[in-house]
């Protein structure tokens, strides 16, 4: 049974590229909840990978007993491409960066209604 996010104890985030880390490590790590950090953790030339891997990911974590979730780029940038991608592998959750002067941080209801999560009522 998955814990809520507010009862959740450990959150790990995941390089978007790296397969082995993804779908071996990350599944087996005890996470409560799994981000796959597709913005700074993952080199712009890696994202095209990243991005393919998505159903792969998200389905080993599910199946773990782990919250999928994903950090995308900014939307004004490669965020759109991001989540056009991602949400084939039905994320559990997810929020682009933020843009703002001193960095970035995820914010509720961030990822817009007509991302593709419409179907699951958002992310």
């Amino acid at each position: 049974m998955l814990r809520p996010a507010h009862l959740s104890r450990l959150w790990r985030f995941v390089e978007g590229a790296d397969e082995q880390a993804l779908l071996t490590i990350a599944p087996n790590c005890g996470a409560d909840v799994l981000v796959r950090e597709l913005e700074d953790f993952t080199p712009i030339e890696l994202r095209p990978k990243a991005r393919a891997l998505a159903p792969e990911v998200f389905s080993r974590w599910r199946e773990a007993g782990a919250v999928a979730a994903v950090r995308v780029n900014p939307l004004e940038s490669q965020g759109m491409d991001d989540l056009v991608a991602v949400m084939r592998g039905a994320p559990s959750s997810g929020c682009p960066r933020w843009p703002s002067p001193v960095g970035g941080s995820c914010r509720p209801g961030a990822i817009p209604r007509g991302a593709g999560a419409s179907d699951r009522g958002g992310l």
